[in-house]
């Protein structure tokens, strides 16, 4: 029997594991903003209505 100090362990790597995935996911965004160019939603070659 392992005990509380193991589900500690156990909850504590889950969120480290969410955390990182959840940065993952913000620095794969911002690649592929990059990568369309970035500033495309400030595009001033467009004729405002």
């Amino acid at each position: 029997m392992q005990g509380a100090g193991s589900d500690r362990n156990w909850y504590t790597q889950a969120v480290i594991n969410l955390v990182q995935a959840q940065a993952n996911r913000y620095a794969d965004t911002a690649a592929l903003f990059q990568a369309l160019g970035g500033g495309w939603w400030n595009r001033t070659d467009l004729a405002k209505s």
